[in-house]
């Protein structure tokens, strides 16, 4: 009324849909598909590592386990030492040098077994953090292992690597998804049609004319783009550049994980050679040294001084034998992520909590 609206009024409602026609839809979806398998890939990657992890950190704990025994077993023979030492003092047989010698050696291996003890609640601290567990919680290790453990030929391993190894699955996926992407980009050069339903209707007010009648009409729109100038030259060069390098990756990663796996494998044979070594020849001279030692003190053949370095060199034989060994196990772990799988390992590698 305000306008003076002499009833004159035009209304229209539509509806528009795209269809592609050039398959775009189905090259989406086949992208799609190597996106969630790679993802899959990388969960499992990041599994392995987090094994690995496990692994070493439980290796490291049976060494310094290992380490704090024979610290215990030195600390056994060197409080004999001191008692027999002061035994033959109060007999006027040695001076008090000998007394004093003795219990600083016997001091001295008790200072390194408290540091290992350190060492090692600080080892149970981070393997509970990398199980998402409490980092006081208990832990039941199962610390049995054989060093002399056979491996399986080399060839076999790489192989193995090569079928095994998520990373490696994840750059051939990565290869896939350049080729997905490729169909995408030659699909979509070709825009979607647009088709579209639309339903008007007005009524028009002649001054000095009869009324008018309402008029209605439905109108059909098909619009369809056609790639003159852009017909995708950009995309295809992309999918064709991520082509060749995922292309290159695939190669560059077969050649380091056969050098990884043979790295690995050669070391471990080599610790494995060093490990029998000390087992069959070392440590049973570095014992019976000491055992003629102590024995030639208790006699008066030898002074204390001679006794205790044969101790220390027991004592230093024995760290070198658990370094190689935490060595060893290290490797064993190395090339077990190496090969991407499980590969005949000690069977300390499964061990399980006492409060499950």
């Amino acid at each position: 009324f305000l306008f003076r609206n002499e009833g004159e009024y035009a209304a229209t409602i539509g509806i528009s849909q795209q269809f592609p026609i050039s398959g775009r839809l189905l090259r989406e979806k086949d992208v799609a598909r190597v996106d969630i398998a790679q993802a899959e890939a990388e969960v499992q990657e990041a599994a392995r590592r987090l094994a690995n992890d496990v692994t070493v950190a439980v290796d490291r704990l049976i060494v310094l386990d290992r380490q704090i025994q024979a610290r215990a077993a030195l600390i056994a023979i060197d409080e004999q030492l001191v008692k027999t030492t002061r035994s033959r003092f109060k007999a006027a047989e040695v001076s008090e040098l000998d007394v004093n010698t003795a219990q600083l050696d016997l001091q001295r291996v008790v200072q390194e077994r408290s540091l290992l003890q350190s060492q090692r609640q600080a080892q149970l601290v981070a393997i509970n953090t990398l199980l998402g567990r409490a980092p006081a919680a208990t832990l039941d290790i199962d610390a049995a292992f054989a060093t002399a453990e056979v491996l399986p030929p080399l060839e076999q391993l790489q192989r193995k690597a090569i079928e095994m190894r998520p990373d490696l699955r994840s750059a051939l996926l990565g290869g896939n998804r350049a080729e997905a992407e490729m169909r995408l980009a030659q699909a979509s050069r070709w825009e979607d049609w647009t088709v579209g339903l639309e339903l008007s209707q007005d009524k028009q007010v002649i001054t000095g004319a009869p009324p008018q009648g309402v008029n209605r009409a439905i109108g059909v729109t098909l619009s369809i783009p056609l790639p003159l100038y852009n017909q995708g030259q950009g995309l295809i060069a992309a999918a064709e550049a991520s082509g060749y390098h995922a292309r290159a990756r695939i190669e560059a990663l077969r050649q380091s994980i056969q050098g990884e796996v043979a790295g690995a494998y050669g070391e471990a044979q080599r610790l494995q050679v060093a490990l029998a070594q000390y087992g069959t020849q070392m440590a049973p001279l570095g014992a019976r040294s000491v055992r003629l030692a102590q024995q030639g003190y208790r006699q008066g053949l030898i002074p204390v001084f001679d006794v205790v370095q044969a101790e220390r060199r027991q004592a230093e034989l024995n760290t070198t034998y658990l370094t190689t060994l935490d060595q060893y196990l290290q490797t064993l772990a190395r090339l077990q992520l190496a090969v991407g799988d499980a590969v005949p390992a000690p069977n300390h590698q499964e061990f399980s909590a006492c409060d499950r």
